[in-house]
């Protein structure tokens, strides 16, 4: 399972197995204005996507998404900013080595 944030577009995905590749989706079923559902040609859902994503998900959910799918460097260096940001200095860029 893959879940994904994309704040421009305030949009997430839900991924069941990957990314949906083209052509993949045989069926798009719009259960609502802001829930889309994608299935294969044999009926299996193969994702779901949610717009307007920040009002129906929960903050912490967006952030894990945004946080979920970044390499660990990505990652420290986001951590790094955060810490930054809130002017606490607990590591150097040197005592993270990858």
């Amino acid at each position: 399972m893959k879940f994904e944030y994309d704040k421009e577009a305030d949009a997430a995905h839900i991924y069941l197995e990957g990314s949906i590749g083209e052509g993949e989706a045989d069926k798009t079923v719009e259960l609502n204005e802001d829930i889309i559902v994608d299935f294969d040609k044999n009926g299996k859902l193969l994702g779901i996507e949610i717009l307007s994503a920040s009002k129906i998900l929960s903050k912490r959910s967006l952030l894990n998404a945004q946080l979920f799918n970044v390499s660990k460097r990505k990652l420290a260096l986001r951590l790094l900013e955060f810490e930054r940001n809130i002017k606490i200095r607990k590591y150097t860029r040197k005592s993270l080595r990858f």
